[in-house]
């Protein structure tokens, strides 16, 4: 028998090996023969330098990512809270980390005026630039 997470968790893998040739949760899904204490463990991600953002004096950088264009100090986080200045180099901390993954429809995406009717994938990280009220 198996259980709805090991399901939910392979169905994910498979679906993320299909589209991008990377399998999350491969520790978790092969350690499911370990004790419950080890299989829970936290996986340790690599941190990966992200891309589009400049260095500035001072071991600041500017991220050229949003229209924020947050101005970080070292060893800080800008608004989203996923990128980090490390020694002057710009860091994310959720490459390879997805929350969640969808097909909708482009009528939902601000390319709904492009090729109406057809799909669109969607991938999620966590973080967020925006400041919703309703959040």
């Amino acid at each position: 028998m198996i259980s709805r997470r090991k399901f939910l968790k392979t169905g994910i893998a498979g679906t993320c090996t299909f589209c991008t040739g990377y399998i999350p949760f491969a520790s978790t899904i092969m350690a499911s023969n370990r004790s419950a204490s080890e299989r829970y463990e936290e996986v340790e991600f690599p941190v990966t330098e992200a891309m589009y953002y400049k260095q500035l004096p001072d071991i600041r950088v500017e991220c050229e990512l949003c229209p924020r264009a947050c101005k970080v100090a070292d060893l800080e986080r800008g608004y989203c809270g996923v990128r980090e200045n490390r020694d002057g180099k710009y860091y994310t901390l959720v490459h390879s980390r997805v929350c969640a993954l969808n097909v909708d429809p482009i009528e939902k995406k601000p390319l709904f005026h492009y090729m109406p009717g057809t799909r669109a994938y969607s991938l999620a990280t966590a973080g967020c630039n925006i400041e919703c009220k309703f959040c």
